[in-house]
C-alpha cells in the first residue's frame, strides 16, 4: 500500500505494537469516515513507516525459572506482585471498540500476511491510515488487495459476532456463517491472494492458523452477496469475479479502470478511481522507466517535477510530487482521523494531529501492563488498553522479538 513518507505523522512512526489485542467494548474509535477529494491524486514512494522497537525497559520478561509446581508461569510485566498473586492492571486506557476488537480478534486468529506497517495489530490500530491512503500498484498486487478487501468485509460485516467471540474457534465460525470452522492442511500460501476451490458461488479458502505450519481453517464467503460469481482460476484460487469474456487475454485500460479476462467466465475489473479512495486514479503504465508496460493503477494529478517542487498544504489536503510519475498527488489529512490537519508549519509539510485534542496519559510507544498491551492510540489522542489473555492463541504481554537485543513489547 503506498503512503506519503512525509505525511506519516512522527506518532505513526513511534508505532511498534505486537501481535495480539485484547477484548472489551469501550469508546476507543479505529476508524473515520473518508471525505472525497476531488481532482486530486496521492500517493508517494515510501509506505513503509518507521517501527523502531520500543528501547524502554518495560515489559522484561522474567528470565528466572519457575519452581513453583502448578502455578501461573511469571507475568512479563514491568510491576510484578507477590509470589503465586495474579497481577492486577492499574486501569488506566480504554478498552478498544467494537470495530477494533472485531478487527484485532479476526487477523489474530490467522496467520495473516505482513500488512505494511509491521503487523496486524498496527494495521488494527489505525486501520484508516492504511485505508485512506490511495492504491497506485501494478494489477498483481491489486488483485492481492481485493482478495484482501473480501476478507475484511466478511470482517466488517460481522464485528458484533467477533467481539463477543471468547476464542479463535467461535471467532472463525463468525467469518464462516455461524458454522465451526472446517480444519484444512494445505493453506495459500499467498493468501489472501489465493483460494482453494468454489462451491457454487461460494468461495471457500484454507487460511494459515499457525505460521510455519500447514494447520488451516476454511474461510468462506459468499460471492453472489456482491452480485458476482465464484470462479476457479488457474494461479489465483478462488475468486469473486464479475462474468461476461470468454477470450483471455492481456490486461487493458478502459477509461479509468483495468479490464482483464483472466480465463472464460472470469473477468476482473478494476476500478483505479476507487483504488484511489477519492483522491484520483487512472489506468496506465505503473513503471514507465522501463521498456514493458505493466498495467496497473496512477495518479492523474496535475504534473509537476519531483526535483524542483516541494510538497504544499492546500487547507487539509497535504500535495507531493510524485517521483515516478511527475504528478501531483494529494491527501486529505482529514481522512485519517477528523482532527488530523496539514501542518505547514513544518518543513516539508505533513499530516499531523491536532494535538490540543488529546486526552492521553501513556506514550504512543507500547508498553507492558501486566498481562496487557497499553498505549495512546496515535490515530485518535486516547488512551487504550488492549488485554492479551482476551484472545487463544496469547496469554501475556512480553517480548515480541527475543532475537533483538531491543524490547519489543506486545501479546506472546
Amino acid at each position: 500500500m503506498h503512503g506519503c513518507r512525509r505525511c506519516i505523522p512522527f506518532l505513526i512512526l513511534a508505532l511498534a505494537l505486537g501481535a495480539c489485542g485484547g477484548k472489551g467494548g469501550g469508546n476507543e474509535e479505529d476508524g473515520t469516515d473518508m471525505p472525497d477529494v476531488t481532482d486530486t491524486t496521492d500517493t508517494s514512494t515510501d509506505s513503509t513507516p518507521d517501527t523502531e522497537p520500543d528501547t524502554s525497559p518495560d515489559g522484561e520478561p522474567d528470565t528466572a525459572p519457575d519452581t513453583e509446581p502448578d502455578v501461573e508461569p511469571d507475568s512479563p510485566t514491568d510491576a510484578p506482585t507477590d509470589e503465586g498473586t495474579d497481577c492486577v492492571p492499574s486501569g488506566v486506557g480504554s478498552p478498544p471498540s467494537e470495530a477494533l476488537d472485531a478487527c484485532l480478534m479476526a487477523m489474530g486468529c490467522v496467520a495473516m500476511p505482513d500488512v505494511g506497517m509491521g503487523g496486524f495489530m498496527e494495521f488494527c490500530v489505525a486501520r484508516s491510515y492504511f485505508e485512506t491512503y490511495p492504491l497506485y500498484l501494478p494489477l498483481s498486487d491489486l488483485i492481492g488487495y481485493l482478495m484482501y478487501e473480501t476478507y475484511l468485509s466478511e470482517m466488517d460485516s460481522n464485528a458484533t459476532c467477533l467481539a463477543a467471540a471468547a476464542d479463535c474457534d467461535e471467532a472463525l465460525a463468525c467469518l464462516n456463517d455461524g458454522s465451526t470452522s472446517p480444519t484444512c492442511s494445505t493453506p495459500a500460501v499467498d493468501w489472501p491472494i489465493a483460494g482453494l476451490s468454489c462451491s457454487g458461488d461460494v468461495a471457500t479458502i484454507c487460511v494459515n492458523t499457525e505460521a510455519g505450519t500447514t494447520n488451516g481453517r476454511t474461510f468462506q464467503h459468499d460471492c453472489a452477496a456482491e452480485g458476482l460469481s465464484c470462479v476457479e482460476v488457474m494461479g489465483f484460487g478462488a475468486a469473486c469475479l464479475e462474468t461476461g469474456c470468454t477470450t483471455p487475454a492481456d490486461p487493458v485500460c478502459a477509461g479509468r479502470d483495468i479490464e482483464y479476462c483472466i480465463a472464460p467466465g472470469a473477468f476482473l475489473v478494476v476500478s483505479c478511481d476507487e483504488m484511489a479512495h477519492g483522491a484520483g486514479g487512472t489506468c496506465g503504465d505503473t513503471d514507465p522507466t522501463t521498456t514493458t508496460v505493466e498495467i496497473g493503477c496512477i495518479p492523474r494529478g496535475r504534473a509537476c517535477d519531483p526535483t524542483t517542487d516541494t510538497p504544499y498544504c492546500d487547507v487539509d489536503t497535504l500535495f507531493e510530487c510524485d517521483v515516478t510519475h511527475g504528478r501531483w498527488v494529494g491527501l486529505d489529512c482529514t481522512d485519517l482521523d477528523p482532527d488530523w490537519f496539514c501542518d505547514d508549519t513544518v518543513d516539508p509539510p505533513e499530516c499531523s494531529p491536532d494535538l490540543t485534542t488529546w486526552t492521553c496519559t501513556l506514550t504512543v510507544e507500547p508498553s507492558c501492563d501486566c498481562d496487557d498491551v497499553v498505549l495512546c492510540n496515535p490515530m485518535t489522542g486516547a488512551d487504550l488498553r488492549l488485554e492479551c489473555p482476551g484472545y487463544d492463541a496469547f496469554t501475556a504481554c512480553g517480548d515480541t522479538d527475543p532475537s533483538t537485543p531491543a524490547m519489543d513489547p506486545g501479546c506472546i
